[in-house]
């Protein structure tokens, strides 16, 4: 009886076979094998003998010294299946293993001695995957993770130049006004005020009226907020990063207010508020890594201490 492996299939070598590139071998037919197979699991379900001792015989399919079995591919098959879907199933899996071997085969022949060094690949990756989930575990452990304001705020005070906006950001308001809107006058009146009352009246017409409005209450990037309105015939409008206030954009029959209601020029220090999770998220990664320093240095110094470690080379000074 061979032995069995917890695998769905083994590649079995034949022993002095020759290498022939390509060449497959189906011996037995389809239509036999589903009859053999049928016959197998009928007689094994009346006990009569068990079914790795029937599956034994020729292989089904043969590509260069590698072989596949009946008894390697007899899970594949789940009562209930038709005979049609059996012969289908038989198909898929040894035309699927076929072309394995095939690229099995030409991996071997193609790749270096040294790009075929597989097992050195995978204890590298499980050497760098057990640390990693070691590290995790004791950083969870050991990382005290509670940041307060006063900390925050410290960090952004001495390293404000790190946190410069890039272009300019702004707090602004898009209104879309219906084009011939009976209130259209009063409306740009408004936005173009400046004062927080009158422009709360704005915010009152557009909602008895159903006009939408976006407000951007977060300090938002200027050519975010421009792309909020659909794009002109003569392509983006760069007066948004003029000094101004309002602007007045048609697009269809549509106006678009557009009211800057905060701006930062570039080059400004983002508000604290802006960089409040960047600085914890930088904070707590520095005491990752003064952890993960201390642990390495603590394991170190304990096995030079209990003379775990030996080195069988000296510097050329120490010579």
């Amino acid at each position: 009886m061979r032995p069995r492996t917890g695998n769905y299939f083994k590649v079995r070598k034949t022993p002095g076979a020759g290498r022939h590139k390509g060449q497959l071998n189906l011996k037995p037919t389809v239509k036999h094998i589903f009859v053999v197979l049928a016959a197998g699991l009928l007689l094994a379900s009346c006990g009569h003998f068990s079914l790795s001792s029937f599956f034994r015989g020729d292989p089904l399919a043969r590509v260069g010294k590698a072989e596949l079995y009946l008894d390697d591919i007899r899970t594949i098959f789940t009562p209930g299946l038709t005979p049609e879907d059996s012969v289908e199933l038989l198909h898929s899996y040894v035309d699927a293993w076929i072309k394995q071997q095939l690229k099995l085969q030409l991996a071997e022949e193609q790749l270096s001695a040294k790009q075929r060094d597989i097992d050195s690949l995978v204890t590298d990756y499980r050497n760098a995957l057990m640390i990693f989930k070691f590290e995790q575990q004791y950083l969870d452990r050991h990382t005290d993770t509670l940041l307060t304001d006063a900390q925050l705020r410290e960090y952004y005070d001495e390293n404000r130049d790190e946190f410069a906006t890039a272009g300019p950001m702004m707090k602004a308001v898009v209104v879309q006004v219906p084009d011939g809107f009976r209130q259209e006058n009063q409306m740009r009146e408004m936005a173009r005020s400046g004062n927080a009352e009158k422009l709360q009246d704005l915010f009152d017409i557009c909602v008895k009226n159903n006009i939408p409005y976006t407000e951007f209450t977060e300090w938002t990037d200027m050519s975010y907020i421009y792309a909020s309105v659909p794009r002109g015939q003569q392509g983006s409008d760069n007066g948004l990063a003029a000094d101004r206030s309002f602007y007045e954009l048609m697009r269809g029959d549509t106006r678009y207010f557009i009211i800057i209601t905060d701006r930062l020029a570039a080059g400004t220090p983002m508000p604290f508020s802006m960089t409040r999770e960047v600085i914890r998220t930088t904070l707590l990664n520095r005491r990752k890594q003064d952890a993960l320093r201390r642990l390495e240095d603590s394991v170190y110094n304990a096995a030079q201490a209990q003379k775990e470690i030996v080195t069988y080379f000296k510097d050329p000074d120490t010579q």
